[in-house]
């Protein structure tokens, strides 16, 4: 209709109308070209809230998972410092690094409150409570799957990015830090604990297993040794848990 238009007036030399309908073609394309550019925009923009969305529910699982990892890390505290007193040994209070040319160490300390009254039933399992242990798992598929994709640039805001890349940066870490400090040092308390007649799981009274730990210097001493690991560790979950709890924040705030 329009190109039989276009003929006519040009035949008729009616310049005007030819203008008026190479406008209205012109228009016509450009406005087809918009509302496809803002139909993908759409689409990234919906792709984006659903990813975003993925990840939230994975970083919340995550900090579910460190709050219990770091409920049960001060448990096993509390129960190996409650045995070296009950023991007559001397309790873990402070732990620092006397490194003052290497600023990553310098200033390094975890200090320990006194432990809690352990309940009767406690008493008698304070070897499990010190041994057996709640490792954190990360849960990242939704954001593995954006970088493995090439689609991490999906997402808008390079500060969310930045989070999201040093979030999984420090449970690198945590991860790397069990696999390769926490659990192999409390895999030797369980062998020098078998020693002595202590399974992961053995139920003993208070009395019996602290007699035991008193005339054993290697078994306190191991038992020390993953103490004082356990407050290292608890000050790493509490350290991711805090960027978790942020980033949920902050993609909370993106899906709005």
């Amino acid at each position: 209709m329009l190109l039989r238009s276009l003929t006519k007036h040009v035949k008729d030399q009616n310049w005007f109308a030819v203008f008026l309908d190479f406008f209205i073609v012109v228009a016509g394309i450009l406005i087809a070209f918009q509302i496809t550019n803002w139909n993908e925009a759409r689409v990234e923009a919906d792709r984006e809230r659903e990813v975003l969305i993925n990840i939230l529910d994975d970083v919340k699982n995550d900090n579910a998972e460190l709050e219990a990892s770091i409920r049960m890390t001060e448990l096993n505290i509390d129960a190996a410092n409650y045995a070296l007193i009950q023991a007559g040994l001397k309790p873990f209070q402070k732990l620092t690094m006397p490194i003052e040319d290497i600023p990553a160490l310098s200033g390094f300390e975890f200090t320990v409150e006194p432990p809690r009254e352990m309940t009767p039933v406690q008493k008698n399992r304070l070897w499990s409570l010190v041994v057996v242990r709640l490792h954190a798992t990360q849960a990242n598929s939704a954001y593995d799957s954006l970088v493995s994709a090439g689609d991490l640039s999906l997402i808008k805001s390079p500060d969310l990015i930045k989070a999201l890349q040093h979030y999984h940066q420090q449970w690198t870490s945590l991860e790397g830090s069990q696999d390769k400090s926490y659990r192999p040092f409390r895999d030797q308390s369980l062998y020098i604990g078998q020693k002595y007649g202590l399974s992961p799981f053995i139920e003993m009274n208070e009395a019996e297993f602290t007699a035991i730990l008193q005339a054993n210097t290697d078994l306190a001493s191991s038992m020390r040794t993953v103490l004082e690991y356990a407050v290292i560790h608890e000050g790493q979950l509490n350290l991711v848990n805090r960027l978790a709890e942020d980033l949920i924040a902050q993609l909370e705030q993106e899906i709005k």
